[in-house]
């Protein structure tokens, strides 16, 4: 399969449409890569499809969607991908242990008709020693013939440092350096497993976003709880690329989300290109596709991150929420439960169309408060209206 001629994201720290004067940050997701490959995780070839073509909606720059060498099933999901003809780049991963995969793998990336590859190997001491068994030197002699080879089938290069995180820092600009000289246009510092805090992180990769011709990315797992922290720090340190997933699923505590990136970026670093309304229908099908609990306390996506249970938050909603919840696929609720107050209860009569006087406001409110006591959630609308009834014949009935 060819080569897809279409207009391409390129790397330049061009400040247009991003409306700060900040350097435009790129986004990339591996849903369809670290997430499908992770423990326990199955996605059909229809819905990693379907996945895709919810990703490319979002306005991504790049969709890594699988593995460059696979089995048959593999290479089937990433021809299927790419023949929508997504506007995201769309790259898959070689995992490089030995020079004799290098041709196979990347004539595999080519025919699957993706356009990009992502060349992975190990950089920390113990990743080198786990899996390669070779000097450093013979290690950056590996990286650069693949990273040479992907560049001379005119595939986009990203080469990934696997186990940056605990590489050294001078060493792993030599090695960026090399494989940028090799013909990699970017280079990924991968948090394979996770070790730095924050200010560790803003300090590494600032030093590797000054010392290399190319731009940096930054992939993390979130083993500490601190993926998406790790990830903005490097953002903020000159990572001009960065990696996530959908719902963070991935291996080793999972990966970066991708809702709060995104959003970040489209709030405040001017990515206004990024169409941050589908992202809660997109989480919620590949929680179900993945078989996986979705929190509804979840930031941004979860059913409960704008609900409230008090009438007087419910009427200011507006001051209590930063941006508008349908800007994320999300939507505002009032809650039945045992803290609703007065005010919350008028609100819910007039949703449902009763005209109340304030006496009635009254005995209503007598009436629910008891019967929502001791109740660890709220009450659906078909509970709500079995109440309102209950309440309307019990005032008839006192009226008679």
């Amino acid at each position: 399969m060819p080569l897809r001629e279409a207009s391409l994201p390129t790397d330049s720290n061009d400040e247009k449409g991003t409306g700060t004067g900040a350097p435009r940050v790129r986004l990339s997701d591996c849903t369809l890569r670290d997430a499908r490959h992770a423990p326990g995780v199955f996605l059909s070839r229809s819905q990693c499809v379907e996945i895709a073509r919810r990703l490319a909606a979002l306005g991504l720059d790049e969709i890594e969607i699988g593995l460059a060498g696979g089995d048959a099933t593999e290479r089937g999901v990433l021809t299927a991908i790419n023949r929508l003809d997504l506007a995201p780049r769309t790259t898959c991963v070689f995992f490089c242990l030995r020079s004799a995969q290098i041709d196979d793998a990347l004539a595999a990336a080519a025919d699957t008709g993706c356009s990009g590859v992502v060349v992975s190997i190990p950089t920390s001491d113990r990743f080198i020693e786990l899996k390669l068994k070779r000097s450093v030197r013979a290690t950056r002699k590996l990286m650069q013939r693949a990273v040479a080879a992907a560049h001379a089938r005119g595939l986009y290069v990203a080469f990934s440092g696997e186990d940056a995180a605990r590489a050294d820092v001078d060493r792993l600009i030599e090695y960026a350096r090399a494989g940028a000289e090799a013909g990699g246009d970017r280079f990924r510092f991968a948090e394979s497993v996770s070790s730095l805090p924050p200010e560790e992180m803003r300090r590494r990769i600032g030093e590797l976003a000054a010392a290399l011709p190319i731009p940096v990315e930054v992939h993390c797992h979130s083993a500490y709880g601190l993926a998406t922290a790790n990830t903005l720090a490097a953002i903020d340190a000159g990572a001009r690329w960065a990696s996530a997933t959908v719902g963070g699923i991935g291996e080793r505590g999972g990966n970066t989300p991708l809702a709060p990136v995104l959003l970040y970026l489209h709030h405040f670093r001017g990515r206004r290109d990024l169409a941050p309304a589908g992202l809660k229908r997109l989480e919620e099908y590949v929680a179900i596709a993945a078989g996986l609990p979705f929190h509804r306390f979840t930031s941004i996506v979860g059913d409960s991150a704008f609900e409230y249970e008090l009438g007087s938050q419910w009427a200011a909603r507006q001051v209590y929420e930063p941006y508008p919840p349908e800007s994320v696929g999300n939507e505002s609720r009032l809650v039945v439960g045992r803290k609703l107050d007065r005010r919350g209860i008028a609100a819910l009569a007039a949703a449902a169309g009763a005209e109340l006087s304030p006496g009635e406001l009254d005995d209503l409110t007598e009436f629910l408060r008891p019967r929502l006591v001791g109740r660890r959630r709220g009450i659906g609308r078909r509970e709500l209206d079995q109440l309102l009834d209950a309440f309307h014949q019990r005032t008839e009935g006192s009226a008679a």
